[in-house]
């Protein structure tokens, strides 16, 4: 059996959720049609819908009738499906960093500690771990200027951003 790609791997179980998401809110009767519209494969090809939906009636997970081109599910079976596969968010998933927050951060990336590592001490995904590093370095950069010119300094101060969307020219 060949391995797949955690990307690809990742992109098939979203799709998988979607089919499942539009099965449970359409009663558990849908057309092949109504999938594809639905999961926007339509555009990528006719041939990757029935394939995933192939794999999918393998697992038990649905029921094909190529007559008809309509896919069937049982409704509580695909909730339970769908409640097992849900990923559950890091517990500080949206919440303001404190100091103390970012300075164990810093620490322990200086000591060595992988992201993966960093991200399961503060309740935080990988990704956020990267943007705060990101940001935190940004920021170093910026501090010089900011203290150095009084017209920075004044204009950080001092303005307020744009709303998104405003034109700004």
């Amino acid at each position: 059996m060949t391995k797949i790609h955690p990307q690809v791997e990742r992109a098939i179980l979203y799709i998988e959720m979607c089919i499942i998401d539009f099965l449970i809110k359409e009663g558990g009767s849908v057309s092949f049609s109504k999938i594809e519209k639905h999961t926007g494969l339509r555009e990528v090809g006719i041939h990757i819908t029935a394939e995933i939906l192939s794999y999918m009636a393998l697992q038990k997970i649905l029921v094909l009738d190529l007559k008809s081109y309509t896919v069937y599910g049982n409704v509580e079976k695909l909730s339970q499906i769908k409640k097992g596969r849900e990923i559950p968010l890091p517990p500080n998933h949206n919440k303001l960093w404190s100091d103390q927050d970012i300075v164990i951060m810093c620490e322990m990336h200086q000591k060595g500690y992988a992201i993966p590592q960093i991200a399961k001490k503060l309740g935080r995904s990988e990704n956020a771990i990267k943007e705060m590093m990101n940001r935190l370095r940004l920021a170093y950069r910026l501090i010089p200027i900011i203290k150095q010119y009084s017209v920075v300094r004044d204009f950080c101060e001092k303005t307020t951003p744009p709303k998104p969307g405003t034109n700004l020219s």
